[in-house]
């Protein structure tokens, strides 16, 4: 240029130097992209051919083990808890003593029903005597038959008072094994509802117990992951904390109502022959999987946006210039898009170095799907 040329000032030639570069820097800066498109080798990525597929999209739940059957223990009568012997996790078995009541009452009872026993048997063995006796003088005409009568009225009135104090002595030591609490069923604790001190009603819940047997699986779910594809499925339950625990179960249960606070759907899977790891109380994980559809379904690594929405870059197969298409998506996971609408089956889709590519960008695939 012959501006380069011209002889200025010496106090000015720095700023026009600058000023002169400035206006290089603007010319270059207007030339770069069509240069970059010129000059820049095509990309290198990865691409795959959109096609119709039988997807089925699935939801990984997360539940506990129970036990199938559990069971509420309680005391019979009321009192005061005065002593407890197992605690949450424990095993135990059929009539193993768990807790008990102060039974100081029931002692009291029991003492005075066994008094009154006594003096019901005493009485009764004198009126036995005493009719003994009337009927020897009976026999030899020294009494008459109405004091034999009366004698052996007064047996059977002592016979049956005895019978009586018998039968409240039997209720008193029936109270008393009343404040003891026993397991009916063989199985673990897993509820604990009482402390040493504390007053309880008869029939109020003091341990639960998880009876030994089958297990199952329980889940919360959301009602729309309800359908005859899910229940008709085959479930694999693994561990959480040992993810090579694994068992297959089947649906038993789904409740027939939704909880209020979670908004969700209670169901059960029986466990089959469940591992060790699978203990009462452990978190476990299963998949749900809806109906088989068709769809197009492409790599997630595909994914890109645009004004923040879905997007894919697709491959002109003439040209090899990549253009970015909004894309409707009907589900997704970490591994893969199922996509509803903006593409079609035989569309080639940029799945590796999809985050490299810019509009027009002339690509080169690594390798022909």
């Amino acid at each position: 240029m012959t501006a380069t040329h011209l002889r200025l000032p010496s106090a000015s030639s720095t700023i026009w130097r600058a000023v002169a570069l400035l206006g290089c820097a603007g010319a270059l800066a207007g030339c770069q992209p069509v240069l970059e498109v010129s000059e820049k080798e095509p990309l290198l990525v990865d691409v795959v051919v959109a096609e119709l597929s039988d997807y089925s999209s699935r939801i990984t739940l997360t539940g506990e083990i129970r036990a199938n059957t559990s069971t509420d223990l309680a005391f019979q009568t009321s009192g005061q808890i005065v002593e407890r012997f197992v605690e949450v996790g424990d095993k135990v078995e059929v009539n193993q003593i768990l807790a008990r009541l102060s039974s100081s009452e029931q002692e009291t009872d029991r003492d005075a029903a066994q008094a009154a026993l006594d003096a019901a048997q005493f009485a009764l063995d004198q009126a036995k005597t005493n009719l003994g006796r009337q009927q020897g003088l009976l026999d030899q005409g020294l009494t008459t038959r109405s004091a034999y009568d009366s004698a052996s009225e007064a047996v059977s009135t002592a016979s049956s008072a005895v019978d009586s104090a018998q039968v409240a002595l039997e209720r008193s030591a029936e109270a008393i094994e009343q404040t003891t609490l026993r397991a009916f069923v063989k199985g673990t604790i897993i509820s604990r509802q009482i402390e040493v001190g504390q007053v309880i009603q008869a029939g109020q819940p003091a341990y639960t117990v998880a009876a030994d047997g089958p297990r199952e699986a329980v889940f919360a779910v959301d009602e729309g992951v309800l359908s005859d594809a899910f229940a008709a499925q085959n479930f694999i339950v693994q561990s959480v904390n040992n993810a090579s625990s694994t068992a297959t179960a089947t649906l038993s249960e789904i409740s027939p109502t939704i909880n209020k606070s979670t908004g969700t759907v209670e169901i059960k899977l029986t466990v089959n022959s469940p591992p060790g790891a699978m203990s009462l109380g452990s978190v476990v994980t299963t998949t749900g999987q809806y109906a088989t559809v068709p769809a197009v379904v492409v790599p997630a690594s595909a994914l890109t946006s645009e004004d923040a929405l879905p997007a894919v870059w697709v491959v002109d197969p003439q040209s090899h210039v990549a253009s970015k298409r909004r894309i409707e998506l009907n589900a997704f996971d970490n591994d893969s898009l199922v996509v509803s609408g903006g593409i079609a089956p035989g569309d080639l889709i940029v799945t590796s170095g999809a985050n490299l590519v810019f509009p027009g960008q002339l690509v080169r695939v690594k390798q022909e799907p």
